[in-house]
């Protein structure tokens, strides 16, 4: 998570995740990874639906590199949220390859 909120290394690929975005807690329990952020994320990152996305599956991409997690649930304030824009970020997110 601190990776992507640095940014990416090259300038010409975009920033995905205001650098100043709370992080209160990453915790792994049975394969879920719990991200729990700030409601600064929603406030600081919600863009279009296509960005929404590349954000979303970034963070869930990068966190189901690791061999001991297989879904991402997405906290905000330590609760369920149901909206990041146009997604529906309360359930269960898995790897996907196509992005």
């Amino acid at each position: 998570i601190n990776e992507l909120l640095k940014g990416p290394q090259n300038k010409d690929n975009a920033k995905l995740l205001s650098s100043d975005t709370g992080v209160l807690s990453v915790e792994t329990t049975d394969g879920t990874c719990y991200v729990n952020f700030k409601q600064d994320f929603i406030n600081k990152n919600t863009a279009s639906a296509d960005i929404n996305r590349l954000t979303i599956y970034s963070i869930v991409n990068s966190l189901t590199e690791r061999g001991n997690i297989s879904n991402v649930q997405f906290l905000i304030d330590g609760k369920k949220t149901d909206r990041f824009g146009n997604m529906n970020i309360s359930e269960l997110f898995y790897r996907n390859e196509n992005l």
